[in-house]
């Protein structure tokens, strides 16, 4: 999963120009981006984050974040089509919501060491804690 906090402003943006042409959504989106959010840690303790000098992520628990998300999410899936990645890897990349998974058959760390270097060259990073190699056909 990409820790979609770091997506670069200025290239979503342009992601989303690519495909939407109406002044005023764009005008939206971009103030939606810049939307403070308030968060409690586990002792209760208020925390702001984002806000008008913001210049990456999306507002988790913003309507549109998992779109913007999916949007900016494309640019990996479309460099792993035209790179042909499925076949170097025996993979396929399968998404939902804002999340995505690879199924490798024999090369899942070369597959995660690409994709490693794809999402920073996207100003992405993965979500560690959440990253991980299983092997899908032992028994547990």
């Amino acid at each position: 999963m990409f820790s979609f906090d770091t997506i670069p402003h200025a290239e979503l943006l342009k992601s989303v120009a690519r495909r939407v042409v109406d002044r005023d959504v764009l005008h939206l989106i971009k103030v939606g981006l810049k939307v403070p959010v308030e968060e409690r840690d586990e002792k209760g303790k208020r925390r702001m984050t984002g806000g008008r000098s913001s210049r990456r992520g999306t507002p988790q628990g913003g309507i549109v974040s998992p779109m913007l998300a999916n949007l900016y999410m494309n640019r990996f899936l479309k460099y792993w089509r035209i790179t042909g990645k499925s076949k170097v890897f025996r993979a396929q990349v399968i998404t939902y919501a804002d999340d995505f998974v690879i199924l490798s058959r024999g090369h899942a760390a070369e597959a995660l060491d690409w994709t490693r270097s794809v999402t920073t060259r996207l100003g992405l990073t993965l979500n560690e804690a959440k990253t991980s190699i299983k092997a899908a056909r032992r028994k547990l």
